[in-house]
């Protein structure tokens, strides 16, 4: 079983460039509008979806709301990272 959670988002750029630079996170797969991103170890993914795009469904096109939702990220040393 394989679970991948994704954000909308507005700051698609942004959010890759946290990630994979701060974290290490790898880019599984990439387009104008969505970004799937995997952790060092390929454990895990997290995508994020370019909010408000023409292509994707209504569902998908809100932006997340900051609330109800929470990413927990274990580090070895959290002061280095």
């Amino acid at each position: 079983m394989k679970l991948n959670a994704s954000i909308i988002t507005r700051r698609l750029l942004e959010s890759k460039q946290f990630y994979s630079q701060v974290l290490n996170f790898g880019v599984t797969f990439e387009n104008e509008f969505y970004v799937l991103l995997h952790t060092p170890n390929h454990q895990a993914k997290l995508g994020f979806l370019l909010r408000d795009h023409p292509t994707q469904q209504l569902l998908f096109q809100p932006a997340f709301a900051k609330k109800g939702v929470y990413l927990t990220i274990e580090v070895a040393n959290v002061d280095e990272e």
